[in-house]
Parts: structure tokens; sequence; C-alpha cells
């Protein structure tokens, strides 16, 4: 409506109005301004530790709440709590978490003050009820959880294992994980390649965390507290991969008293011990080992059954993980952790084929593995306010040679690896029971190399050092019992081909009742160092992982980007019992494949590389009870290149479903069972054959392919079971004795077809199974 009294009427009239409602806003302000100042007069603070009492072992996600209920939080994963602003007086504060006695105290809180106040919570014994609380209710109320696996220790030993149970083909067993064959333990994660997954041990990158070709992983699961699994919508402290988070974290080891543990298999031993700090530190100290005797298996049969061709396979890998963490004071922890690994296969004097024994004589010797350290400071500035200060140093390194004798020597060797040298700087302040903020920084400096020589001869050193620099601010917030909402920013510079990125990130619950939640995520993702896809595709199928080429993003290829949106809901049936069901859609973007791939690595000034993008999506269901696993997942994936058209990829599976459990049998027997279902993976067939004349003027039959990833191999099914025996050892120590048979009907599961023409020019299919047999293996461990 226009102003008819005039335009200097109007503005003045504009003016006192704004004042006007300043001055109530201000008073507004200062009314809650001063109302908050009031009330936190009126208020104290009661935080701390919560702690097993038996080995010291810090405790995550533990329930810790008021009697009256009128207030609680969950500790974090480094075990610690804060409740603010309780009203002064007396209160029982209760802390529970299922498997664990419940403890309650009694304290008195005073305006204005902190109280410190830790916990050593001792297992639940048999026969008692369970407590109300589980670690389950307190993320169901305190945290987001879109995308997110917490698997604890005991969870994975109720899954029957490939010749001993291993963290990565455990992780098989849940919705939106797939493996393509059962030769290799990779994890590829809602249409995600192995290589856009962040593995972290302690916080430190480990690149490459497989062993004998892909069938194990790298870690010593007797030595891990608990891994969490970020399928997506992860929070902003976390950058460098697109598709998922794996966090693993090693155990403290026992404060209390020296233990170990010690397990003898088909194919491997282990040792881990853990004990106090001596001369009266405070602390803890771990050590793991692990080692194969292929070599010596091998070696032992060829001796006592001299076949007419020798099986000796000089192979074996071995592991090596420790932890030592010092307690300054009550404020300040220091934390070293470190891992180390090799797969090594040394042929020494093997016989050249056409060569006598005193003409020829040929050497190899492939050397590959990872290595980390990593230390951490971790100080309480007050109870509200603590950071955590770290170094991280990790190395991925792959060393073959071959050397021939054949009167004068002549060696070919082929090195390549990546390592990283890094800083980390996290700042966590809880402002209110219901409010916590983060803030981080991070730097490293990453080197890649790549080098081949043949005797006197350098073929290439490819050698290449950029960094990355990183800050990040996440914010979560329960403005409501009903609400939890996460917010973050982080931003990123690559200084490889100078790229400045900020990546948003979302995740929202919002409870409907006391047991039924909906919840949704969003963020964007950067990732600048990948392997490029081969386009071979049995090469992604087979056991093959340690010859990844690390490649960076440049001026000429851009780092990779995926967006995600995540729709979920979750719902607790009484205390055991949960069921989760979430729908997802994935735009990839940046993607690299290696149009040839070969044993000589990537150049990608020959342009080899081939740029792409992609898109997945699908629905998971999760229904978990106690020990028993129920998943399913539908999805779709599809890729595209430069030089193709949209096609499936050899991990694109449509229908995925996977059950295991868990029963005891009594008398010190119990049973677990795992089945696995999934459709036929795509691949790409050959429909026909052309003549092409060779070198040497030869006829060669040529395979004609059809459309790429056009036809699926049949489904795919397993059945593993395993039985386990407890008993005394030595009537003293708790052991026990396991049998386990993966593929217990022999299904014959397609790992490709071998195709051939016969002289009538007739082709011939003949498939190729993965396991046609069951695989028995059996051991023992106890702990000591």
């Amino acid at each position: 409506m226009a102003c008819r009294r005039g335009v200097r009427y109007c503005l003045l009239t504009y003016r006192n109005r704004r004042i006007e409602f300043g001055m109530r806003k201000g008073i507004i302000w200062a009314v809650l301004f001063l109302t908050e100042f009031l009330f936190a007069a009126e208020t104290g603070m009661v935080a701390g530790f919560v702690r097993e009492a038996e080995s010291g072992e810090f405790l995550s996600y533990v329930s810790v709440y008021l009697a009256d209920k009128s207030m609680g939080t969950a500790t974090n994963k480094q075990g610690y709590y804060v409740l603010s602003r309780v009203p002064e007086g007396k209160h029982t504060l209760i802390v529970s978490m299922i498997g664990y006695r419940e403890e309650r105290l009694e304290i008195d809180v005073r305006a204005d003050k902190r109280l410190r106040r830790d916990f050593y919570l001792k297992p639940q014994p048999l026969g008692m009820e369970p407590v109300e609380v589980t670690a389950e209710r307190a993320r169901f109320e305190h945290e987001v959880d879109v995308g997110v696996r917490h698997v604890e220790l005991s969870e994975l030993k109720q899954i029957p294992g490939f010749v001993e149970q291993d963290l990565f083909r455990s992780l098989h067993m849940l919705p939106g994980v797939v493996s393509v064959s059962d030769f290799t333990s990779a994890l590829y994660i809602r249409g995600g390649t192995m290589d856009q997954n962040l593995v972290l041990l302690d916080g430190v990158t480990v690149y490459n965390p497989y062993h004998l070709l892909g069938f194990f992983s790298t870690f010593i699961l007797e030595s891990l507290k608990g891994a969490e699994l970020y399928t997506g919508g992860y929070p902003a402290r976390y950058g460098g991969a697109i598709s998922s988070v794996l966090d693993v974290e090693m155990k403290a080891g026992n404060s209390e008293r020296i233990a170990g543990y010690g397990e003898i298999g088909l194919l491997t031993s282990k040792l881990v011990v853990e004990g106090p700090l001596p001369w009266g530190a405070k602390g803890s100290w771990l050590v793991a080992g692990r080692r194969t005797y292929i070599d010596a298996i091998t070696w032992t049969l060829d001796k006592i059954f001299n076949p007419d061709f020798s099986i000796y396979l000089p192979y074996h890998f071995y592991d090596l993980q420790a932890k030592v963490n010092w307690d300054a004071s009550e404020r300040s922890r220091f934390t070293v952790s470190g891992f180390f690994g090799d797969d090594v296969l040394s042929l020494k004097g093997a016989e050249e084929e056409g060569y006598e024994e005193e003409e020829g004589v040929t050497d190899l010797d492939f050397r590959w593995g990872n290595g980390t350290l990593g230390l951490r400071w971790r100080y309480l500035f007050t109870p509200q306010l603590f950071s955590v200060l770290g170094f991280n140093a990790t190395r991925y390194r792959v060393d073959s040679k071959v050397v021939e004798r054949n009167g004068e020597e002549y060696y070919y060797r082929l090195r390549s690896g990546i390592g990283e040298l890094g800083l980390q700087w996290g700042l966590s302040w809880f402002t209110a029971p219901e409010h916590v903020l983060e803030f981080g920084l991070e730097g490293k400096v990453i080197e890649t190399s790549s080098i081949q020589e043949e005797t006197d001869t350098v073929f290439y050193d490819l050698r290449d050092t950029f960094w990355l620099a990183a800050a990040y601010v996440q914010d979560k917030w329960e403005p409501t019992p009903f609400w939890v909402i996460e917010t973050g920013m982080r931003g990123e510079y690559f200084s490889k081909g100078d790229y400045w990125r900020v990546s948003p990130r979302l995740g929202i619950k919002r409870r409907i009742t006391a047991a039924w939640a909906i919840k949704a995520g969003a963020g964007l993702y950067y990732q600048y160092l990948c392997v490029p896809l081969p386009r071979d595709e049995m090469m992604l199928k087979m056991p093959v992982q340690f010859v990844q080429q690390w490649m960076p993003a440049d001026e000429r290829y851009p780092p990779l980007h995926s967006t995600l949106a995540t729709l979920g809901t979750e719902h607790l049936f009484g205390k055991d019992m949960s069921l989760s069901v979430e729908a997802y859609f994935k735009d990839i973007r940046n993607i690299r494949e290696a149009t040839w791939f070969g044993g000589e690595g990537i150049t990608t000034d020959t342009g080899d590389i081939s740029m792409g993008q992609g898109y997945s999506y699908g629905a998971e269901v999760f229904l978990k009870r106690g020990s028993a696993w129920l998943g399913y997942s539908y999805s779709v994936t599809k890729y595209r290149f430069e030089d193709s058209d949209w096609f499936y990829p050899v991990h694109d599976s449509r229908h995925n479903v996977n059950f295991s459990f868990a029963l005891p049998l009594g008398k010190g027997w119990n049973f677990t069972t795992a089945w696995v279902f999934g459709s036929g993976f795509p691949f790409t067939a050959q429909i026909g054959w052309y003549q092409h004349v060779n070198e040497e003027g030869e006829i060669d039959w040529m395979p004609i392919s059809g459309r790429r990833g056009e036809v699926r191999y049949p489904p795919y099914h397993r059945l593993d079971a395993g039985f386990t025996k407890h008993f005394k050892l030595f009537k003293r120590y708790d052991a026990e004795f396991y049998i386990q048979v993966l593929n217990v009907y022999a299904r014959r599961n397609v790992l490709f077809y071998d195709y051939e023409i016969d002289e009538n020019g007739v082709t011939q299919r003949e498939a190729v199974p993965m396991l046609p047999v069951p695989i028995p293996s059996f051991g023992i461990r106890a702990r000591l």
C-alpha cells in the first residue's frame, strides 16, 4: 500500500518502528541470556570415563542418566560422558550397558561445580536378568547413525570363517556390502569399488589391507576392540573416500593384569599378550602377532610324498600389531600404536624351464605389505572440552625381483608404493548435554613411486610428492528428546592440480515413539587418490590386490566425487532386537578405468586412462537379534566411460540375502552357521570368433565379445557351518576347539566361463567354479 502522507513521514515511521523492534528484540535476548545465566548458576556438572573392570578398556555407548530420567547421555568412542546443567542437590546416577552389572552412585551436585566420576563396570553373571538399557538403546536415542554398522568382536566370532575368522569376510554378511568372489575379501559397498573405501586402524590409513593376494584381511581379529562401518552419510571428520569408511580400533590392552590369547589353526597361528605398564605407571600395553605356515606345510608334504612335481610353496605372511597407553595424569593420555605386515614369496634356486640344473637357475623374490605408526595425545582442558593431537605415518610397498643366472646374471625388478606423513588435531566441546561441537585440522604429505629396472637399465623411475590440507566443523544437537541433528562442513585443499573443495554433511533423526525413529542424511564427498579399474573383468574377481597402483588427481584428472542421499527408519523390539531399513541414491563422477593394465603399471601419458561416471541406488534391510543377523539388499549400479555406453560393472548384484546365527547346544558345545545368496554378477560374453594371422604366419582364433556386462552368471549361494567345544586347558585356562566347513553342500558357484573352439569350429563353454568342494578347517584357541 502506497504511503499517502509523504515520503519523509514514511521513512521516519519505518525508522522508528525498526528501532522499536530492535529494542524489543534486545530485551528478549537480554531476558533469555539472564535466564540462562541464572539457570546455569543453579546447576552443576558431572563427567568422567566408563571402563571395563577386568581389563580397564574404555566402553563406548554406555548409558549414563539420572534415576528420575530427567536427563541422560551416552559415552562417546573414548568412553567419556558429560552431564551438564544438572540441578543442584542430591541425585542417583545410573550407568548401564547390556552384559555388565548396573552401577548406581549417589552424587551431590553443587551450583557451578564440576564433579569427576569414573566407573568400572563388571561383567553380568549368567543367570541374572539383563539390564534394561543397552548400547543399542543409547545409540538409538543419541546418534543419527545413517548408514552406520557398529560391529563388536564378540559378534564377528559367531560367523564361520575361511580358515579363520576374518574382519572383512565377516563384513560381507552386512547389507550393502558385496563380495565378487570367494577368492577375495575386498569390499564393494553401495556401488563403489574397493579403492573407494577409507580403512583406518586407530585413525591411521591402511592403503592395502589384504593378505594372500586378497584371501584375508590384515588385521588380527583378537587384537581389535571393534569397528564401525559407514556405508554412507559419514560425518565431516572423515574425508578422502567417496564410498565408505571402515574405522577399526585396537584394544587398549589390559590395565589390571597380564593376560593372553593364543590360537593354532590349519594355516595360521596367532598370539596376543596384554597387560599393565611396569614400574607403577598408569596405563597398558598390547602386542599381537600372526604368521602362516603354508611354506612349512607344503615343504613337509613334498618331502613325505615326493611327488613327480614339487608342491613346495615358499610363501608366508605375518602381522605384528602393538599399542601402548600411558595415563600421565587424570587429564592426559599418550598412545602409541603400530601395525606391520608383509607377504613373502621367495623361490631360491628354482630350475629354469629348458635348462639343466647346472645351466640355468632363477630366483624369485616378491614382497609386499603395510606399515603404520600412530601417536596420540588426548588432553582434557575441562570436563567439557578435550582435544586429540596425532601424528600418523603409513606406507604400502611392493618389491618384486627376478634373477636369472645362465653364465651371466640378469635381473628384473619392479618396485612401487605409496606413503604418507600427517598431523591431526581435533577439539570436542560438550556445550550442553544435548549439544556437542567438534573442530579439526589435518595435514599430510603423500608420496607415490613406481620404478622398473633390468640389470644395468632403469626403464622408468616415477616419484611424486604432494600434500593435502583439511579443516572441518561438526555439530550434534538434540533440541528435544525426540530430535538429533548432525551438521558438518569439511574444506580440503589438494596441492597437485590446485584443487579446493568444500563438502557439506547433514544427518537428521526424529524419534516417533520410544522405539521407532525415522532418519535421513546427505553429503558431498571427494577422493584425491584412486586405483583405476582394470578393464579386464577377471582381475577384479581374482586375488590380485597387491598390484594396486595409486594415482593422484592432477590437472587432467579431477578428483573423484560422489553425492549421496539416504532415507531410513529403525525400530527396537524388546531388549535385544532391532530392525533397520534404508534407501539410498549415489551419484559418482570422475571415476577412472585403465584401458590397458599390466605388471608394468599405469603411465597416464600414454592415454591409458578413461574417465567415467556412475550411479547406484537401492534399499537395505537389517534385522538383528542377539547373535543372529538377517540382511537383505536390493541395488542397481551402472557405469559409463568415455569410450563405452552405460553398463553394469562386475560388482553389480541385484538381490543379496545374508543370514547368520549362533546356537548353544549344551555341555560346552556351540553351533554357528551362515548362509549367503546373491543374484548373478554381470559379465561380457564371447559371442563368436574370427581368424587372425600372427607374426609367424599361423592362424589364431580370436574371440568376439558381446556388449559389456550384458549377461549374468547363475545366482550365487553358499552355506557355512561350524562347531566349537569349550573346555579347560590344563584344568586352568578357558579354551575351545573349533571345526568349520565352508560351502557345506558343495555349491559350484561360477567364477568365470572358459571358451574354446574345437576342430569343427564349434564354440565350447565350460564353467570354472570357485569352491567346488566343501573346505574344512579346524584349530584350538585359549585365553591365558
